[in-house]
């Protein structure tokens, strides 16, 4: 312990492509080394720390560091004694597998080797910019990964700055307790590196916290990432309680987290008052449908669906989504609360008294506001609690919703929905949720309320396009303005010339028939 682990082609077995990525194994074999001297720690809370690290020198022992960012934001690896920092060898640096995201396990032939890695790394430069969080987020493979990842014991902190900040507001697309995002939501101009290293350091600062049984346990039953994710909601400055949407932020500013109650509480946990783990699953949903209430290249709402995050892009057309979804976790009840939204915009029905089966809706909202960050992304917070009151690392179930688009509701009716560039120009939403859309769509009923289906004008062209309730495009009309004769119709993307996906958008969806035209 306290050399370095290269990986190299020998101990790694590689499902590797340049272009593509994916994924590696690497198997390392670390020999304990001299015992540390105690005051060689120079990490976070020094003097609370060192008499801790004195009484457990092998703290460290079988405990990895990887920085993923090309050294730009590495953590001190040297300031925790007896910690391994992870050096790749010159055919991983070649294949471009030392940065960017986790794409890889690091296993000791008997169980994964606890890891704490960050990244600063972020995508700035394309039309499809984002930040490490919002690409893992929108990438189906990456979710997987983080969740796997997460399972091992291998811990990530990723930076959220382009994503999150006070001058920009949050664009993330879902909260995931998979990894940690960081982000300096406290200075007006923000020093994203300083957040990354506050952050990772303080959570290599919580293994000289852990008596060697709590250690031991949080290795055995692979519980890193949940319990550090607890210790960090625990410890943000300001917030009530647990179970405050102040304890959930979207990403953490080590400055609004207190560092010392942070170690103070990793140091007084035992293996009985670890967090017990929990799984979210969907038992009951009504898809709203692609070409009729949404307008899409995709044909589906879902992003994400692991026992932690579970994800939806709020595309239908449809003012309330509704989700009966099932928490997970033997001998626990479940508290459901709301991090993220307008309370009165979300509701949660418990069908079981102890919470573990739950109806949520959720409508519609425009952009708004959460802690001085306008989002477009309401959160809603699950928590396992033991009859002890020991309580589990959240999951969340997140609805992000677009905000280049303007809809107008009477009551829950539809009245319409403008998806046109507005006077004040282009609003940007991710490329990778939603197309843009010139048109504007105005919605018909009968007398009786039922939907007869809508009118698409476009900005700058006369007359208009009328589809049934069906979606279908109307080519001729009876004389009571019912159909006599439609067409059905299929979306597609095309990129627009000159786009960069900051002032314009970079995908544009076209409109075509896709058959004859034939009696309703």
């Amino acid at each position: 312990a306290g050399g370095e682990a290269v990986v190299d082609a020998a101990d790694t077995q590689w499902e590797w492509d340049p272009m593509r990525g994916g994924y590696m194994t690497t198997l390392l074999r670390l020999h304990p080394g001299e015992a540390p001297a105690a005051d060689a720690y120079a990490g976070p809370c020094a003097d609370l720390v060192r008499p801790w690290l004195a009484a457990n020198p092998a703290a460290y022992s079988g405990v990895l560091y990887v920085n993923r960012d090309e050294d730009l934001a590495a953590a001190r690896y040297e300031a925790f004694p007896g910690l391994t920092p992870v050096v790749y060898g010159e055919e991983a640096v070649r294949a471009g597998a030392h940065k960017g995201e986790a794409n890889g396990l690091f296993f000791s032939g008997v169980r994964p080797l606890m890891t704490v890695g960050n990244s600063i790394m972020a995508l700035p430069a394309t039309p499809f910019w984002r930040s490490l969080p919002r690409k893992i987020a929108t990438t189906p493979n990456a979710i997987g990964l983080a969740a796997r990842l997460a399972a091992a014991n291998q811990l990530y902190v990723y930076d959220a700055t382009l994503d999150c900040s006070r001058a920009g507001g949050d664009l993330l697309v879902g909260n995931n307790v998979a990894f940690v995002p960081t982000a300096d939501l406290t200075n007006e101009k923000p020093d994203p590196a300083a957040a990354q290293r506050g952050i990772t350091e303080l959570i290599l600062a919580a293994f000289a916290a852990f008596t060697p049984q709590t250690k031991e346990a949080i290795a055995r039953d692979g519980l890193l990432v949940p319990t550090v994710q607890r210790l960090l909601r625990q410890s943000q400055k300001g917030a009530p309680d647990y179970f405050s949407a102040a304890a959930h932020p979207p990403a953490f500013d080590p400055q609004r987290v207190d560092a010392e109650a942070f170690l103070k509480a990793a140091h007084a946990l035992t293996p009985e008052t670890l967090p017990p783990p929990l799984a979210l699953s969907v038992r009951m949903e009504r898809a709203p449908l692609a070409g009729v209430e949404f307008f899409e290249a995709v044909n589906s709402e879902t992003l994400a669906d692991t026992p932690q995050c579970i994800t939806r892009v709020f595309r239908g057309t449809g003012r309330w989504r509704r989700l009966t979804v099932a928490a997970q976790s033997p001998g626990c009840d479940f508290r459901w609360f709301v991090v993220g939204g307008d309370p009165g915009k979300i509701r949660v029905t418990p069908l079981t008294s102890d919470g573990a089966l739950v109806t949520l809706e959720v409508a519609w909202h425009a952009p708004f506001d959460r802690d001085g960050l306008q989002t477009r992304r309401a959160d809603i917070a699950c928590v396992a609690v033991r009859p002890d009151g020991t309580a589990s690392a959240p999951a969340f179930v997140s609805f992000r919703f677009l905000a280049n688009e303007r809809r107008v509701y009477d009551g829950d009716r539809l009245v319409s929905v403008d998806y046109s560039m507005p006077e004040g120009g282009f609003v940007y939403e991710d490329p990778l949720l939603t197309t843009f859309k010139n048109w504007r769509d105005d919605y018909l009923y009968d007398a009786a309320g039922k939907p007869l289906g809508w009118t698409r004008r476009r900005p700058g062209q006369e007359g208009e396009d009328r589809f049934d309730a069906h979606g279908r495009r109307v080519a001729e009309a009876n004389p009571d303005g019912s159909p006599k004769a439609v067409a059905p119709v299929r979306y597609f993307p095309r990129q627009i010339q000159g786009a960069d996906g900051r002032t314009a958008p970079v995908l544009e969806l076209i409109q075509m028939d896709a058959g004859a035209v034939t009696a309703p």
